[in-house]
């Protein structure tokens, strides 16, 4: 056990991950360790029972899909440097296979929310920005990453089409609805 965590130390200061992460490896493998040393099993004699046993302790202590993937992820990366740097002769986590994670789509707002969302009248000149950047994004469907490059060179045709630049650098031209040229034109 205490080669195993000298190990750590090792892969984690080799690693050129952020802070952040560090720490959840570093957490998550101790998870592991502890599993290991609660149960009085020997860290050289795992398997995939053992393995499978640590997983179900996981889903048993609350972790979801996500948490338990990422735990899984952690010590797969672990077993894998230890079998690089030969401290270990078989990687057990190798053929671990992590639980699927349902795909979320985004929540969407209701008529009733974008109608209060948009209708507010704007006072200030930040709320005058602000509402063509609501009505922009509603209108088009851009995404916040997308809305907050535009500039005034974005448009064309007279505010009707405004061009951006999307996931994967594809550049994409959308239309710009009524309202939102209306909001864009008081701003200006």
């Amino acid at each position: 056990m205490d080669e195993l965590k000298k190990s750590l130390k090792d892969f984690l200061r080799i690693k050129n991950y952020s802070k952040h992460t560090i720490s959840n490896y570093e957490r998550d493998i101790n998870r592991f360790l502890q599993y290991l040393e609660t149960k009085k099993i020997d860290s050289n004699n795992i398997n995939t029972s053992i393995i499978t046993g640590w997983i179900i302790s996981l889903r048993k202590n609350g972790l979801g899909n996500r948490s338990i993937q990422r735990n899984i992820s952690s010590l797969k990366n672990f077993y894998k440097f230890l079998f690089k740097s030969g401290v270990i002769d078989t990687n057990h986590f190798e053929s671990v296979q992590s639980p699927k994670i349902g795909e979320t789509l985004p929540k969407a707002l209701t008529p009733e929310d974008v109608e209060k969302l948009l209708s507010f009248e704007p006072k200030t000149f930040s709320d005058v920005r602000d509402k063509a950047f609501l009505e922009l994004l509603y209108s088009s469907g851009l995404r916040i990453s997308e809305a907050v490059n535009v500039n005034i060179s974005s448009f064309e045709s007279d505010l009707n089409f405004v061009k951006v630049l999307g996931k994967g650098n594809k550049e994409r031209m959308l239309p710009v609805g009524k309202f939102a040229k209306d909001a864009i034109l008081s701003w200006l």
